[in-house]
């Protein structure tokens, strides 16, 4: 059976790679090989600084810089979120049984541009019972709007394995939202009506122990009570025990993840391979 499970898990890596290959060729425009490699060596030097400088927006404005990012860091976005989301529905019986209904909202707090919910969906197809999904991105870069529809489209019709069968098996709508703070109308109505908070990587970037405290808690105040929150972050930065309205449903253990698939177009010096970041969900009381 881990056989299996391995071959599966790596077979759908392989799509990974295949999709955001396709994604970016389909869309880099003007953007040259020595463009991209170039932006993929500055986003490297932004995140060795620390990760919380490592998302400004700043940093992400052209096409070189966005598709660079999106190169390096999608794939193992996509890996790592299938590999933690199986960890915690394995292990977690109620998480298990919320993924069973009719419809399901996703609202996606500030992941750029969106690559992880694609491992995202790999699971879902696999392990959710629902007809209808909606997926909602919000972020504080306007820029990541374009490929993050782009990846999408790429997605719907093309054939890179469970993604593109769920979006192909069921009624998929995606939906991206530029918000500059945390109280927009729009992004507060998503939060409100969403049935999983996903939030991978987010609370890393933030730069102060006391701004992620808020964000945890202007979260968690504005969930619908019985909704759940998915963090996949580094270990550092998973602590949820002062914020009372929400209880833990599943936590794993500190675990790397190593994504191996090899890249199809290298653009020096490649595709990011490790991340020690984990899974805690969470539900609303």
């Amino acid at each position: 059976m881990a056989g299996v499970v391995a071959d599966e898990n790596s077979t759908e890596e392989r799509y990974f790679v295949e999709l955001f290959d396709e994604t970016l060729e389909l869309n880099r425009g003007e953007v040259s090989d020595d463009a991209l490699s170039n932006a993929v060596v500055e986003t490297i030097a932004v995140f060795n600084e620390g990760p919380s400088n490592s998302c400004a927006v700043e940093h992400f404005r052209t096409p070189a810089q966005l598709w660079a990012y999106f190169y390096r860091f999608s794939p193992i976005s996509a890996g790592l979120a299938r590999n933690r989301m199986l960890q915690a529905i394995r292990n977690s019986e109620e998480f298990r049984m919320f993924l069973k209904r009719p419809s399901l909202e996703v609202l996606s707090i500030g992941s750029g541009p969106g690559s992880d919910l694609i491992g995202l969906c790999s699971v879902l197809y696999e392990k959710g019972d629902f007809q209808k999904l909606n997926l909602t991105l919000v972020d504080n870069n306007k820029h990541w709007k374009s490929l993050f529809e782009s990846m999408i489209q790429v997605t719907r019709e093309g054939v890179y394995g469970n993604a593109s069968s769920l979006f192909n098996d069921k009624e998929i709508s995606s939906s991206f939202i530029w918000a500059t703070a945390l109280r927009t109308d729009d992004y507060l109505e998503a939060l409100r009506k969403a049935d999983i908070v996903w939030m991978k990587g987010l609370l890393s970037i933030l730069r102060t122990d006391s701004s992620r405290h808020t964000v945890i808690n202007d979260v968690a105040s504005s969930m619908r009570a019985r909704s759940l929150l998915v963090v996949i972050d580094s270990p550092s930065y998973l602590n949820f025990e002062n914020v009372q309205m929400l209880r833990q449903v599943y936590s794993m253990e500190e675990r790397k993840y190593h994504f191996s698939e090899p890249s199809i177009t290298f653009y020096y010096p490649g595709l990011c391979r490790n991340s020690n970041q984990i899974i805690t969900v969470l539900a609303k009381e």
